[in-house]
Formats: C-alpha cells, sequence, structure tokens
C-alpha cells in the first residue's frame, strides 16, 4: 500500500506542483534551556476560538521551560495591558520574578507598556520567529 501511495504521488501533476517545499532555516538552531525553575518561561496566543462565556475566545498561555508548568486565562480581547497583569497575577505573584520571556513578535508582548513592566523588574525579553505547521493537504 505504501509503495502505492508512492508510485501515485510520483505521478500526480498536481502533487508535484502544490507540495510543500522543504525549507532549511537560515541560522542554526538553538536549544532553549532553563537552568532552574519558573526562570524562563514561553509566552503565546492561541485564538480566536469558538467564543465562550463572556466573549471570551483568546487564550493568554505561559509555559515555564524547565518542568513545561502551564499557566492559562481566557480572554474576549487580548492587549499589552492584559499581558502586563496576567504575568503579575500568574507569575510573579505565585513563582516570582523570572529571568527571561520569551514570546513572538505580537503587538501585545512589544510594546512600550510591556516592555517597560519588564525593564522595571529587570526581566529580559526575548523574542522568536513564529512557527506556522505546513499542512498536510
Amino acid at each position: 500500500m505504501k509503495r502505492d501511495a508512492t508510485t501515485y504521488v510520483k505521478k500526480c501533476d498536481k502533487c508535484q506542483r502544490h507540495a510543500p517545499i522543504p525549507h532549511v532555516s537560515s541560522e542554526t538552531l538553538k536549544l532553549i534551556s532553563s537552568p532552574w525553575p519558573f526562570a524562563q518561561w514561553r509566552m503565546d496566543i492561541v485564538g480566536p476560538l469558538p467564543i465562550a462565556a463572556a466573549q471570551k475566545k483568546f487564550l493568554l498561555i505561559a509555559t515555564d521551560y524547565f518542568n513545561k508548568l502551564v499557566e492559562v486565562e481566557a480572554y474576549a480581547n487580548i492587549n499589552d495591558k492584559d499581558v502586563t497583569k496576567f504575568v503579575w497575577k500568574n507569575i510573579i505573584c505565585r513563582f516570582g520574578i523570572p529571568q527571561a520571556i520569551i514570546a513572538d513578535n505580537g503587538p501585545q508582548f512589544d510594546s512600550i507598556v510591556f516592555r517597560n513592566f519588564c525593564s522595571e523588574l529587570k526581566i529580559q525579553n526575548l523574542y522568536s520567529t513564529p512557527r506556522y505547521p505546513q499542512s498536510n493537504g
């Protein structure tokens, strides 16, 4: 069966023209590790999702790099002040001031309000390149 599928794909013109092309990253990938629990957090926004109670359709997620602990909160809309409050309430008040927060280049994470908040607490802001999974269809 696997051989039949391989043969079909090789003969299929559309598969050959529109199949995803693997890309090699322009830089060497770097492993991100944390020296101790709660030192580095990865933050991201998921959504829009189906609307829930109070019109909430986005999730703000923070994951600790060391032990993979996840903190999540739902929002109707997420702005830089929401991110700041989330970090204060769900990370700093519970686990202490982290060494670094790593996020994508979203406006909520790359704003003057959030940068100043992190700067005052000596939290290093690091930004990653978002990765979008390839579609299989």
